[in-house]
């Protein structure tokens, strides 16, 4: 009798030991981080993460069991994420920039609460070890997402040297956007002009428009050509010297083309270029020859230092 009482004694002290351990071992509220270094610059990692509709296109699905995500606050350098699941886990993603312009770190912490259940509590502390795991497979697909910048950007950058070469130029003034029958009206008047003068066109025409106010727009309409107008007539005559240039190509109709110079503009302040010359759009695709606007190439380009 007494070796059991001693028995039973000796299994109390080691369940209480065990409960003492998990309250010692395992708290009731804890976070979890897990981190990456991205090849990418530290604004544009805060944009892309940023915006949910992007979240698809690098989030690994099936490798998190079905978990989804929202993102809540978002305030440079952090977002607000809570994974949405058998049970929600909120954290927050913090983008912390590095030396240079395009090297960031990505950390993300993950915070887990489980009372004062002891048995919740390991059930918890080993769920939040899957999901440091998991939040590593996370960060690496974000990690491959964002060190593409045409995941970034929605099309590829680079830089260039323009040529050297004369311009003529027109401008239009609208009481609205213009539309492509407008834009190439002032186009085949100029190529009229340049053609009876034996004069070529080096590049696709040129197309910049300024909004003024809610009714008027500006446009500045010109075509790349091989020497300078001795004779402007009703035309001006301008002179393109060399640039760096930065280029992107975009599909799609004219806002797509606006939304591409946007993009190629946050490419230059994200990377701390300066603006050298007015934007514009090389119109490639003959707009007034493809009915299809989705088909149309267009390369938005702006002059930097």
């Amino acid at each position: 009798m007494k070796l059991k009482k001693k028995g039973l004694l000796i299994i109390g002290c080691l369940i209480v030991i065990l409960i003492a351990s998990v309250y010692l071992f395992c708290p009731g509220d804890w976070d979890v981080s897990v981190g990456r270094i991205v090849k990418c610059n530290s604004n544009a990692a805060f944009r892309s993460i940023g915006d949910t509709a992007v979240w698809k296109k690098w989030w690994p699905g099936g490798e998190v069991d079905g978990y989804t995500y929202k993102t809540e606050r978002k305030e440079y350098p952090e977002i607000g994420v809570v994974l949405e699941g058998e049970r929600p886990i909120p954290g927050t993603i913090h983008i912390l920039r590095l030396a240079g312009r395009d090297s960031t770190a990505v950390l993300w912490k993950m915070h887990f609460s489980a009372g004062a259940d002891p048995v919740s509590r390991i059930r918890e502390h080993l769920r939040s070890r899957s999901w440091q795991q998991r939040g590593r497979v996370v960060l690496d697909s974000l990690r491959r997402f964002l060190e593409t910048s045409g995941n970034i950007y929605k099309m590829e950058v680079r830089m260039q040297m323009s040529t050297d070469s004369a311009l003529i130029m027109t401008q239009l003034s609208t009481g609205h956007y213009p539309s492509t029958g407008e834009i190439y009206e002032q186009i085949r008047g100029m190529r009229r002009f340049i053609g009876v003068r034996g004069i070529g066109e080096t590049d696709p025409p040129m197309l910049h428009v300024v909004k003024v106010n809610d009714s008027s727009y500006r446009s500045m309409i010109a075509i790349p050509i091989d020497r300078a107008l001795l004779e402007a007539g009703p035309y001006n005559g301008r002179r393109f010297v060399p640039w760096k240039v930065m280029i992107g190509e975009v599909r799609g109709g004219a806002s797509r083309a606006e939304e591409g110079m946007m993009e190629l503009q946050n490419y230059i302040s994200d990377y701390q270029y300066t603006i050298m010359a007015i934007p514009f759009e090389s119109l490639v695709t003959e707009r007034d020859q493809e009915r299809d606007s989705s088909r149309w190439i267009t390369r938005v380009v702006v002059p930097v230092p």
